[in-house]
């Protein structure tokens, strides 16, 4: 009986999901005033990706001494047609934006900046997400810990990387000043090497099948994501005192 209550549960969720989802279409696109294009609805869920992906584009056409980016109408259908679908989201999206951003470095007259480090290492976060979009290998990885080492790559360290590397790009034209080029290459391998080691020994402990949410847990893991958080946090500490300085 408690099975079929949650299968029923389940069914009602996606239906009102579904109903909700067709309620938002239907709205924006016949309720809305005269005066609000479709480009100037807010759509709530573009918010997960673009703030990136833009910056990232400005950062790369910024690196290669371009005006335009190389394969930019194939991106804006991929953006325009599966943003919301999420595996599809990972495994097309992020792999042939990422592709045509790498194309467009080598194609460019590259300028070797601290952006460019953040970039790859944004590309090579996003490209973690194909793994879980094969479908063999997402039952064996389904609710482990290397969905959660998937999550924090993406999500956090995606926007993370492209933010400090787009703040590190315009910060000098806002204020006029320039950073430190030591210190700032300090900072990014700070970020770069500390984060890794936070984050990476989770997908090991996922790849063993040790399941989440669970108080138990490898210590050397533990140890190794400890050290991981303590040069991130030197790294924050250098970032901010760039910013005082």
């Amino acid at each position: 009986m408690a099975i079929d209550t949650i299968i029923l549960g389940l069914h009602t969720v996606g239906i009102g999901s579904l109903l909700g989802a067709i309620n938002f279409m239907v709205t924006t696109q016949n309720i809305r005033s005269a005066a609000v294009t479709l480009d100037q609805i807010r759509i709530f869920v573009y918010i997960i990706i673009l703030p990136a992906f833009g910056i990232i584009r400005e950062c790369v056409l910024y690196l290669t001494d371009k005006e335009r980016l190389f394969g930019q109408a194939s991106m804006a259908r991929l953006f325009g047609a599966i943003i919301y679908i999420l595996q599809v989201l990972i495994l097309i999206l992020e792999l042939i934006l990422g592709q045509l951003l790498l194309l467009l470095l080598f194609l460019g007259q590259l300028r070797f900046l601290i952006d460019l480090g953040l970039y790859l290492v944004l590309v090579n976060i996003y490209n973690l997400g194909i793994i879980l979009s094969t479908a063999r290998l997402d039952i064996v990885l389904h609710d482990t810990y290397y969905v959660v080492a998937h999550f924090h790559y993406t999500l956090s360290l995606g926007a993370i990387f492209a933010i400090f590397s787009g703040f590190s790009l315009w910060f000098p034209y806002m204020r006029g000043c320039v950073f430190d080029k030591n210190i700032i290459i300090a900072v990014f391998f700070c970020f770069f090497i500390g984060t890794n080691l936070t984050f990476f020994p989770i997908h090991l402990a996922g790849i063993q099948g040790i399941p989440r949410k669970i108080l138990d847990y490898p210590d050397s893991y533990s140890v190794i994501s400890s050290i991981g958080s303590v040069v991130s946090f030197i790294g924050f500490i250098l970032f901010n005192y760039l910013l005082v300085e």
